[in-house]
């Protein structure tokens, strides 16, 4: 989430105003450019108040600040519910492992595809006997390159 804190007077203001809105959105502790500041009170604290210069900035400072405690109620709530059935949990993890390994192996099968095709190609050029139009081989070949010219992705 991109979020816009604000001009301010210093560089020390604008760092503390970040590490107020780090905290806010859990950021790790590692990031802040006060790390000796402990709690997320202190963040705010030591923070310059937001400069709301009119009232339609106050209602989207407003509207940010209810966004963020939806968004914070939301994160609560998945995280009592990954508590209370982590049957669902292993069950999410197995779908996106197969997900994964079933991309796997339709590239590694294109790959093939492909270096058979190249093969087809070179062995063409260089005079030498190709395979039979007939063979399956062919026809997946056939597919292979209709696949590369239509720009798919594999989203990975």
């Amino acid at each position: 989430m991109r979020c816009w804190l604000g001009t301010f007077d210093s560089a020390v203001e604008a760092a503390h105003t970040y590490d107020a809105a780090a905290w806010r959105f859990g950021r790790p502790h590692r990031d802040l450019n006060f790390p000796e500041i402990l709690t997320r009170a202190d963040a705010e604290r030591l923070a310059p108040a937001p400069r709301l210069l009119s009232q339609a900035e106050q209602c989207r400072h407003e509207r940010a600040l209810q966004q963020l405690s939806v968004a914070e109620e939301d994160e609560r709530m998945m995280a009592e519910w990954r508590r209370l059935h982590p049957e669902d949990v292993e069950h999410e993890n197995t779908f996106w492992a197969e997900k994964k390994a079933a991309r796997k192996a339709a590239r590694e099968a294109k790959r093939q595809r492909k270096a058979f095709s190249d093969e087809q190609h070179r062995r063409l050029e260089a005079g030498l006997p190709t395979i039979d139009s007939d063979d399956d081989r062919w026809f997946d070949t056939f597919e292979t390159e209709e696949e590369d010219t239509d720009s798919g992705s594999d989203w990975d």
